[in-house]
């Protein structure tokens, strides 16, 4: 396939053909947050456990769903007055919720005893107050059987996944793996600099997630209260939406500061090499839009197209005035 006859002008078809060819991304337009997709999973996986947890008696399940939702709805409600305004009614849902999503956190820390004692139970007294006895007795049992269940936990290896000592380990690991490690490749100074990098960044993605969770619950705590059983569930996954949420902001917010990643800058600094050689000859041009065609084809042969694979295909058809028949270019190649 011939590329003689070349515009040299066209620089940012020439810059994006660079950074495929260096295996950048060419799209620039930032990564995902993964916020809908991760509270989607979230919500799977906690529909999943709660099925698997009662596999062998789902009307229990349905039960002490029912009885979580009444805890829920009465510590929410429990300042709400029939002779406050509507404005002061949802400023009394709002601390009511509050109540709740930090009696909730206490007790999954497993910093509570299943005594009696925790702030769970002693919410669910205070919401309960005035209520008839066997509501009173319901929401008790409910939430000591949560105490119960959090004094376990906090006895067990699963605690060391939970909260924010957790979610720092894993976004530090993947940071790790994902800029650090590849930083240390091109070179000591380089890795350390990323490393610290890293480190700055977990910390700014564990305090939004520390923030958003927190607000993330209570919001759930104030919408899971109109759910009925699905109550406690909503709060979870609203509390999750609000976490990644909140880790997805303040990471942006350090990613400015800390700028672009070690691999980043050596790929941008390996890219204007690449497109001011190109730009200035010809021959350098055609060399580039055949590397990155030959590429493209090997991909394509093997099955591995992505979106950049797909807008190199269009960069290159720019450059050189024609369409590109990926299906005989593999035959072809063959």
């Amino acid at each position: 396939m011939g590329f003689s006859n070349l515009s040299v002008n066209q620089y940012e078809s020439v810059n994006r053909l660079s950074r495929y060819l260096i295996g950048a991304s060419v799209n620039q337009q930032g990564e995902s947050s993964g916020i809908v997709s991760g509270t989607a999973m979230m919500g799977g996986i906690s529909a999943g456990t709660w099925a698997w947890k009662n596999r062998k008696d789902i009307r229990g399940g349905l039960r002490q769903l029912a009885q979580d939702a009444a805890v829920q709805k009465s510590v929410v409600n429990k300042y709400v007055s029939k002779d406050a305004s509507i404005w002061q009614n949802m400023k009394a849902r709002w601390k009511g919720a509050g109540e709740y999503a930090a009696g909730v956190r206490t007790a999954e820390t497993g910093l509570v005893r299943a005594s009696g004692n925790s702030a769970a139970n002693a919410a669910a007294g205070a919401a309960t107050t005035g209520a008839s006895g066997a509501a009173t007795q319901t929401a008790a049992k409910a939430t000591s059987k949560i105490g119960a269940l959090a004094k376990g936990a906090g006895k067990s290896a699963w605690k060391c996944l939970k909260g924010n000592a957790g979610f720092a380990a894993i976004s530090l690991g993947m940071g790790i793996v994902s800029d650090v490690v590849p930083a240390f490749k091109l070179g000591v100074g380089k890795g350390f600099k990323q490393l610290g990098k890293t480190v700055v960044q977990t910390g700014a993605e564990v305090a939004g997630w520390a923030v958003g969770s927190a607000a993330g619950a209570k919001l759930g705590a104030a919408i899971g209260s109109f759910c009925g059983p699905i109550g406690t569930a909503v709060g979870g996954v609203v509390g999750f939406l609000g976490g990644m949420l909140g880790s997805f902001l303040f990471g942006k917010v350090a990613k400015k500061i800390t700028g672009p990643s070690e691999v980043e800058l050596a790929q941008k600094e390996a890219t204007q090499d690449i497109a001011k050689s190109a730009i200035r000859d010809a021959g350098s041009t055609n060399q580039l839009i055949q590397e990155s065609y030959n590429q493209l084809v090997q991909r394509a042969a093997a099955g591995q197209l992505t979106q950049d694979d797909m807008l190199a295909k269009a960069e290159i058809e720019k450059l050189i005035g024609q369409e590109i028949d990926l299906n005989a270019a593999v035959q072809q190649a063959a």
